[in-house]
């Protein structure tokens, strides 16, 4: 009787320790994740205590869980119950960083690194925005090394960030651009053409950029290229689809005409003679009208600042 009291006893702490196990080998097995959103509201159950987070973006982890509401708890019996940040308020931006469990949950343990925080605006402007790409020759395909990149915000036409392109041809600008607006990339390297093209950026600030550079050519003449933006001389903004003519000083006579796109930018790259004198007119809805003379010189590119000032 005894014997068969203590093998039902050995079983049960046999089943027992495989229970625990396996449930050690199934947290282990979980997903670590880091995500921003917003804390909703704090909650405190029998053995656990946390907050109700609206996931805004995923860093590490998949990117199904956005958008979604979901629970970054630790246990009260944790061995690092400094990892829920006691500043959170309802509506602070935060961090979490540990388990991703099947119920959707968040699990905060066993690790002094994983935490549900409160992060600072500034802090977040730092990790958000990311631009990467490379530049490479069109022709070869070989790696561009120390090409400069000019990376302009198109709303006011400003210069927000300079970078070189790396060994590799690699670049990147970091915490420079923010979610959903317009950007400018200049690119420039010696021996090359002049590439530029706008993008918008993503949900988070992000976008990849492929840059393909054309060789110059010193055997072909280059021609007379007449180019620049058009902006609000009051507030920076760019003015799209404005009216830009090319007119002849000595018959008056319109030789050219163009139209601004959507970063602003107009362009006349054939018909435009060199040594000839030519007015530069520029004309838009609600502003005054720009006009400047000048001469067009043999393979050279004349860039405008056009400011037009608002009626």
């Amino acid at each position: 009787m005894r014997l068969d009291l203590l093998m039902g006893l050995l079983l049960f702490v046999v089943i027992s320790v495989s229970g625990i196990l396996a449930s050690e080998d199934a947290t282990g097995r979980a997903e670590e994740i880091r995500l921003e959103g917003i804390a909703i509201e704090p909650f405190e159950t029998a053995d656990a205590i946390g907050w109700v987070v609206s996931v805004d973006r995923v860093l590490i982890g998949p990117s199904k869980l956005e958008d979604k509401k979901s629970r970054a708890f630790r246990h009260l019996s944790a061995v690092y119950p400094e990892v829920v940040d006691p500043e959170i308020e309802p509506g602070d931006l935060v961090e979490v960083f540990g388990f991703y469990r099947d119920d959707g949950d968040f699990l905060l343990m066993y690790s002094a690194g994983h935490h549900i925080r409160r992060v600072e605006p500034i802090e977040r402007n730092q990790m958000s925005g990311l631009i990467l790409g490379s530049v490479f020759d069109g022709d070869t395909g070989d790696p561009a090394e120390g090409a400069e990149l000019d990376l302009y915000l198109v709303a006011n036409n400003s210069l927000i960030a300079t970078e070189s392109s790396y060994l590799d041809g690699d670049f990147c600008f970091e915490g420079k651009t923010e979610p959903d607006a317009k950007y400018l990339l200049i690119c420039t390297a010696l021996g090359y053409e002049t590439w530029k093209n706008c993008f918008v950026t993503e949900g988070h600030g992000n976008a990849q950029i492929i840059i393909e550079l054309n060789p110059e050519d010193a055997e072909v003449t280059k021609p007379v290229v007449v180019t620049g933006c058009i902006s609000n001389a009051d507030t920076r903004e760019i003015v799209e689809g404005a009216d830009v003519r090319l007119f002849l000083k000595s018959g008056g006579s319109c030789a050219l005409k163009a139209c601004s796109d959507s970063c602003g930018e107009f362009y006349f790259g054939e018909g435009v003679e060199p040594g000839i004198e030519y007015d530069l007119n520029c004309e838009a809805q609600c502003y005054k009208t720009w006009d400047e003379d000048f001469v067009a010189e043999v393979g050279g590119e004349i860039w405008f600042d056009v400011e037009l000032e608002p009626l």
